[in-house]
């Protein structure tokens, strides 16, 4: 008599999907505080990273005194945590100045990130040989456009350059967070039927 009791791997399938779907969930979730609840939803993100930046900066202290015996750089460690844990209180004192500090630094990676890979690509479809050399040259193009576009907003109305980052990432949360979520039921789906026959050949004698 054949029971369906799941086999050691559709098991293991089974207990870590899900872990896929909160991540979908929770992606979902704050990208709808973002754009509902700009302003709360932002504070609650630099409070988190600042308690991180905390904690983190006291378990590297701890850390660093624990091994002070067998790594000789030790100190740069205690300095390295001394540092993190300054830059949480500041974080966490100064909400407000730490949201505009990290975004205007996020705007202006994404500035020199879109002008950097704009160049890159018309360099590249210079060099190029064949079919698609003008699609590349024109994506390069859009890229050095749209961020030459975005330093000047940045540098003419940071306010509302802030606001228009928000926005974008609270959109890409949203659809990420869909994607993991869609994601996480087909590899569950595709991942059970493998494991199953993963779990009958284990099995067979």
């Amino acid at each position: 008599m054949t029971t369906n009791t799941p086999g050691p791997v559709n098991q293991a399938v089974r207990s870590i999907w899900w872990l896929v779907l909160i991540r979908g969930i929770l992606l979902v979730v704050l990208g709808g505080l973002m754009l509902w609840e700009t302003a709360i939803a932002v504070w609650a993100i630099v409070l988190t990273l600042g308690v991180y930046a905390i904690v983190d900066g006291i378990s590297v202290i701890v850390a660093a005194i624990g091994a002070r015996r067998t790594y000789s750089s030790w100190g740069w460690l205690i300095a390295q945590g001394v540092l993190q844990t300054i830059a949480g209180v500041l974080i966490v004192a100064l909400p407000g100045l730490a949201a505009g500090v990290l975004a205007l630094v996020f705007l202006w990676f994404l500035v020199f990130s879109l002008i950097a890979g704009g160049a890159m690509a018309i360099a590249s479809a210079v060099r190029q040989r064949g079919g698609g050399r003008g699609w590349a040259l024109a994506a390069g193009i859009v890229d050095i456009v749209f961020g030459i576009l975005v330093a000047i907003l940045v540098i003419t109305s940071p306010i509302a350059a802030i606001g228009a980052a928000v926005w974008v990432l609270a959109i890409a949360a949203i659809v990420f967070g869909i994607m993991l979520i869609v994601m996480a039921f087909r590899v569950r789906r595709g991942a059970l039927t493998v494991a199953d026959r993963i779990d009958e050949a284990l099995s067979a004698p």
